[in-house]
């Protein structure tokens, strides 16, 4: 069966089988790797498991990661069964290594004495067994902070890649354009009156139907994935949102990974957001200390040390916050937190399905964020999956301890539930 679905039959001649293979450190980037394998992020334009696909073309890939994951996307198996039909030229490749057509064209020279695994090893597995493991360089992800890193160099390079793919529009609609050979747009997509896209400091592309409401000042470098609304503010200046998302206010060199919505004022500034995220008004992001030194990051207890001084907030899927939520730098709340209740300033690490700020937080209970999770999936037509079910129920699993450990009550200890908190815009 598993030869039909990812075709283990004859090739031509020079053409690799690429296994993009779910990398036993996969937790470096949690909370955005519970729900996902690390090839399904976004950096620049694009996920890195379109990178790879794109630079290895014409050649055949496959996503090879944890079981409960490989039901949540097409192209995608289970570590343990791809491993089982390993035939051949293979190339296993780790998902936190970033590609480009140098690395591409190293590990193709590799070819021809059977699998090779590179940078990294897999998960559960270690591959094909008559796999020899080399060392080709290249740039891997250790941790949240590389997210940002990588994504701004990237994404000027990307950019210069799509003005090149397609020609530059005739007018910006009823907005007005600040160099217009730099701007992009997909098909369907308004410009309102009073709307300005501004490409002085870097090109503006914006996927198909996208809308740009009166107010809205879009500052190169800047992407847009299809059916994005972006509401009014000043956006950009190395921003990339994924599809169906929905933005107002002030954003900066962040990365929206899709389905998410800010659509009030507040600053969001080198963050980085999974799907499902929504903002109350006024929530903000702090991205520089005020004595600009390097911003440390803390998760489960554990400090981690970068040489980065502009870092905003890493927030997992499903994450809400409060009105008014402030937010300081390197904060990481992990999937399905909730900073919702007083108005402290939230830890700079939230466990994992938690409800509330500081010593008031109490677990949120499974069934009641399912509930929740549906109807935000209904709100925007996207049907709610068994698969995405259970592996949000086992997400909740795995995380208790850390959720003990951080001093998180549970429900049954604190007593009664969790009051409405308005959401309003979601």
């Amino acid at each position: 069966m598993m030869r039909a679905r990812w075709g283990v039959g004859k090739r031509g001649i020079g053409i690799v089988r690429w296994v993009l293979f779910d990398d036993a450190q996969w937790d470096r980037l949690r909370p955005f790797t519970w729900l996902r394998p690390a090839s399904a992020l976004l950096l620049g334009t694009e996920t890195l498991e379109a990178r790879w696909r794109r630079l290895v073309t014409p050649d055949e890939l496959v996503v090879a990661c944890r079981r409960p994951l490989a039901a949540l996307a097409p192209g995608r198996v289970a570590l343990d069964e791809a491993a089982g039909v390993a035939a051949g030229d293979e190339v296993w490749v780790s998902d936190l290594l970033v590609p480009d057509a140098a690395l591409v064209q190293a590990a193709r020279e590799l070819g021809g004495s059977g699998p090779v695994l590179i940078g990294g090893r897999p998960l559960e597995v270690a591959g094909p067994e008559s796999a020899r493991a080399v060392d080709i360089g290249g740039d891997r992800l250790l941790g949240l902070a590389d997210l940002a890193r990588r994504h701004e160099s990237l994404l000027a390079d990307d950019l210069e890649r799509l003005l090149a793919a397609t020609p530059p529009p005739v007018d910006a609609g009823d907005g007005h354009a600040y160099g217009l050979d730099r701007i992009r747009f997909g098909a369907g997509c308004t410009i309102d009156h009073g709307a300005v896209l501004d490409a002085r400091e870097g090109p503006v592309v914006l996927g198909s139907r996208c809308h740009v409401f009166p107010h809205t000042w879009i500052r190169g470098p800047f992407f847009a994935s299809d059916d994005c609304l972006l509401l009014g503010g000043r956006i950009g200046g190395g921003t990339s949102l994924g599809p169906v998302c929905r933005v107002r206010g002030e954003v900066e060199a962040s990365v929206f990974l899709g389905l998410s919505n800010k659509a009030h004022d507040g600053y969001v500034g080198h963050s980085y957001l999974g799907e499902w995220v929504n903002l109350g008004a006024m929530t903000t992001t702090s991205d520089l200390k005020n004595n600009y030194s390097p911003v440390g990051l803390e998760r489960d207890g554990v400090r981690e040390r970068t040489t980065q001084r502009k870092l905003g907030a890493f927030l997992g899927d499903h994450v809400k916050t409060r009105i008014g939520c402030l937010l300081t730098c390197g904060t990481i709340a992990g999937v399905g937190a909730n900073l919702v209740g007083t108005p402290d300033v939230p830890t700079r690490w939230v466990p994992d399905f938690t409800w509330g700020i500081g010593p008031g937080a109490v677990e949120y209970e499974i069934e009641e964020f399912l509930r929740t999770a549906e109807i935000v999936h209904g709100r925007r037509c996207v049907p709610w999956r068994p698969e995405e079910e259970r592996v949000l129920r086992g997400v909740y699993t795995a995380t208790a301890a850390a959720r003990v450990a951080a001093g998180v009550v549970r429900r049954e200890v604190a007593g009664g539930r969790p009051g409405p908190v308005s959401q309003e815009g979601a």
